[in-house]
């Protein structure tokens, strides 16, 4: 038998099934004696039903044949898929490696300072909140100051942390699962 695909396999299993189940539908008998009583020949009949129960049989291995075969061929597809994948994905390392360099010349140049700089006000807003409040104890002042001290977000900010976090929460730790290889680790 010649290798055939997953698909071809299949899809023989498939006709080989609704074959047998249309020769088991079969009553030999009644079609015996519907001849007999018609006087049809016999003989022609009985020999049409050995040819009919001979390629039963050759369909009933070839099932097995095929059965026997699949597994086999659904790894040979897989393995011919993950060698594409493979292939693929070969200069992924060297692509990564300039995108990296591309973000960390814009990090240390634009991003890192900016980054510096909203943490010094953050810190300073929260600095004078709780002074604020203090004061508005200490001294018994009632009034709403204190809200004008809070932290203050921004909706670009926040959409360039979603992007970052590819949908996670901003929160919820490091935005990609590693296997601990790192391109700055390969030859």
């Amino acid at each position: 038998m010649k290798q055939k695909t997953v698909t071809q396999i299949q899809a023989r299993l498939s006709e080989i099934a609704q074959e047998q189940n249309q020769f088991e539908q079969r009553d030999f008998d009644a079609e015996l004696l519907e001849v007999m009583n018609s006087g049809g020949d016999v003989d022609q009949l009985e020999q049409k039903q050995l040819e009919d129960e001979r390629q039963a049989r050759r369909l009933r291995v070839e099932k097995q044949a095929l059965e026997l075969e699949l597994p086999v061929a659904k790894q040979r597809e897989g393995l011919a898929e993950l060698e594409t994948l493979k292939r693929d994905c070969e200069g992924d390392a060297s692509l990564i490696a300039e995108q990296v360099d591309i973000i960390n010349k814009a990090f240390d140049k634009d991003i890192k300072p900016a980054l510096e700089r909203l943490c010094q006000i953050e810190a300073k807003r929260y600095s004078a909140l709780s002074r604020a409040s203090t004061l508005t104890k200490q001294c018994g002042i009632q009034s709403s100051i204190v809200s004008c001290f809070g932290v203050l977000d921004s909706r670009r900010l926040k959409a360039i942390q979603e992007y970052i976090h590819a949908g996670r929460e901003p929160e919820s730790g490091t935005t990609f699962v590693t296997n601990g290889r790192f391109i700055e680790d390969l030859d």
